[in-house]
C-alpha cells in the first residue's frame, strides 16, 4: 500500500531516500538496541525494525494507518500516532518523554529525524542528548532550523553531512564519547556506491563530511 502512495506523489524515490546510505552505515558500525524514529517510511522503518527496540512516531494519520497496515509492529516494534496542531505540542511531547524517562536502560541509541520540518531542531534540542547517534534528513533545507540546534547538545557529538549534488543531504551527529570501531568514511563510501548503482544514478561530487 505504501508502494501505491509514494508513486501516486509522482516524484523520485530518491527524493524520499537519500539518507539509506548513511541510516546503512550507522547500522553497520553500530549495534544499536534502541531506537526512535520521528517520522517513519518506507525506506528506513524496515531497516530499524531490525532493532531490539524501535519506536515509530507517526504524526500524519493518512500515513500512520498506511504504515500499519503495511509492517508487523508489535511490542518490539512499536507505532504510535502523534496527534500534533502545532509546534507546541510537539515540544510538549517531546518534554513529557524525556520527564518519564523512556529512554534509560538501553546501551546504544539511535535517534531518527525525517518527520514535521519546523519540529526537526526542538526534537534534536530537547531529545538529542538522550542518544548515542542522531541522524536527521533533508540537512541543507534552511526551513529545518538544523543550524539553530543548541550547542548544549552540538559539543558533545562529532558531526557529518552526507552531500549529494542533486539529492537532499543528510546531517549526522556521533557523540564523542562512542567508540567508533570501523572507519565511517570507508563504510559511507561503499555503502554510496551500492545505492548509486541500485537507483543508477552518476554522481561524483556525493560525499561525507566532517563538519565544524
Amino acid at each position: 500500500m505504501i508502494d501505491e502512495y509514494i508513486k501516486s506523489l509522482k516524484q523520485e524515490s530518491t527524493t524520499f531516500s537519500s539518507f539509506l546510505p548513511l541510516l546503512k552505515s550507522v547500522l553497520d558500525i553500530f549495534d544499536f538496541d534502541f531506537v526512535v524514529e520521528l517520522g517513519p517510511g518506507m525506506y528506513s522503518t524496515p531497516l530499524l525494525m531490525n532493532v531490539n527496540k524501535s519506536i515509530h512516531i507517526e504524526n500524519d494519520e493518512l500515513w500512520y494507518n498506511l504504515l500499519k497496515k503495511s509492517y508487523d509492529f508489535n511490542n518490539n516494534s512499536v507505532l504510535i500516532h502523534h496527534k500534533s496542531n502545532c509546534l507546541n505540542d510537539y515540544v510538549s511531547y517531546y518534554n513529557q518523554a524525556v520527564f518519564e524517562k523512556i529512554f534509560e536502560n538501553y546501551n546504544l541509541k539511535l535517534l531518527m529525524v525525517d518527520h514535521y520540518r519546523y519540529a526537526r531542531k526542538e526534537a534534536i534540542n530537547i531529545l538529542g542528548n538522550e542518544f548515542d547517534v542522531i541522524l536527521y534528513h533533508d540537512s541543507e533545507f534552511k526551513q529545518n532550523n538544523y543550524d539553530k540546534i543548541d550547542s548544549n547538545v552540538t559539543d558533545n557529538f562529532k558531526k557529518y553531512e552526507l552531500r549529494f549534488s542533486k539529492l537532499p543531504h543528510t546531517g549526522l551527529l556521533i557523540n564523542k564519547k562512542i567508540d567508533v570501531k570501523k572507519d565511517i568514511n570507508s563504510v559511507v563510501k561503499i555503502k554510496c556506491e551500492e545505492y548509486l548503482n541500485m537507483n543508477k544514478i552518476i554522481d561524483k561530487e556525493v560525499n561525507l563530511y566532517e563538519v565544524q
